[in-house]
């Protein structure tokens, strides 16, 4: 086998391309591992979000909301990644643009409402 890269040169093309292979193959394991990399820190970024998230709501210590993370995952076969963005997740859900005091209010107003008008009160004339 030859290539004729310019008139006149030959070269044998097994080398060559064996060359090319061994360069292409790092070049996989470097996306690779550039895609790991990635993939961690997304996780450790969900993680500390879900951390806060676990420490305000839960008034826990960073080392506890981490545990609850773990075990969150343990519990039901998930990565650390994904116990924490469902943690997230259900934040968003639950308390995403709402004022908590003002819903809580609101619905224990029409609470005592309906409660109000189905208490029968004795009619006058009945008296």
């Amino acid at each position: 086998m030859a290539y004729l890269g310019t008139p006149g040169e030959t070269r044998p093309l097994g080398p060559i391309i064996k060359v090319a292979l061994v360069r292409f193959e790092e070049l996989q394991a470097i996306r690779r591992e550039v895609s790991n990399l990635k993939d961690a820190l997304k996780t450790r970024t969900l993680v500390e979000q879900a951390k806060r998230v676990l420490m305000r709501r839960q008034k826990l210590s960073e080392p506890e909301a981490f545990r609850n993370v773990q075990q969150q995952g343990r519990r039901t076969g998930t990565s650390l990644g994904e116990s924490a963005a469902v943690i997230l997740r259900t934040e968003e859900l639950l308390f995403k643009d709402v004022n908590v005091i003002q819903t809580l209010q609101s619905t224990l107003t029409a609470i005592h409402r309906g409660l109000r008008s189905t208490v029968r009160r004795p009619r006058r004339d009945a008296l």
